[in-house]
């Protein structure tokens, strides 16, 4: 089997694998697989050749058969930008929110504004 090959022309990677990713300015790509291909939100960092990709902004296929890009093919495209980007020496940060947290953040706001709605209630009624 022969290893992967990448090639870098300006703003666009290619792969020896049958893929291709263009960043498009200091916000956003596009992933390239055949006739079909994804735009994914995307943000320069200040650090030299540093990116960081929203992997849940991967989500629909545009092309002759448009489709809504399943699990295994978002895991799979963030692994194949990834290794592309590594290879040619940038630094790509793969961003997945964390659920759990923002869950965990909204129910603490509700209770601090209940707790704040409660004591302008108390001190109004004094």
């Amino acid at each position: 089997m022969e290893q992967e090959r990448f090639t870098e022309n300006g703003n666009v990677i290619e792969s020896s694998e049958g893929f291709s990713v263009r960043t498009l300015g200091r916000t956003g790509m596009r992933y390239q697989e055949g006739d079909r291909s994804v735009w994914i939100d995307s943000e320069v960092l200040a650090a030299p050749h540093g990116i960081v990709m929203n992997r849940d902004s991967i989500k629909y296929w545009e092309g002759p058969d448009p489709d809504k890009v399943s699990d295994a093919d978002r895991d799979r495209i963030a692994n194949n930008i990834k290794r592309a980007f590594e290879a040619c020496g940038h630094d790509l940060q793969v961003h997945v929110p964390d659920y759990e947290w923002l869950a965990w953040y909204h129910e603490h706001k509700r209770a601090a504004e209940q707790r704040h709605q409660a004591r302008e209630q108390g001190s109004s009624g004094s």
